[in-house]
């Protein structure tokens, strides 16, 4: 996959409030989705750091 899927997939799960009620938070989403796809540790890895910089502004 894309790296670019995976940032429009945390994008569109914050936004439709998804996270907190299937995994408690974005860091915890990020854990899960290394499980599933641990080929794409890295992507996912990228895609959680860039999403989570632009929420919290740094």
């Amino acid at each position: 996959m894309e790296n670019n899927h995976y940032i429009e997939e945390l994008w569109a799960m914050i936004m439709n409030n998804q996270i907190v009620h299937q995994y408690g938070t974005i860091y915890d989403m990020k854990k899960e989705l290394h499980k599933q796809f641990p080929a794409d540790k890295e992507l996912i890895a990228t895609a959680y750091d860039r999403v989570h910089r632009e929420l919290v502004g740094k």
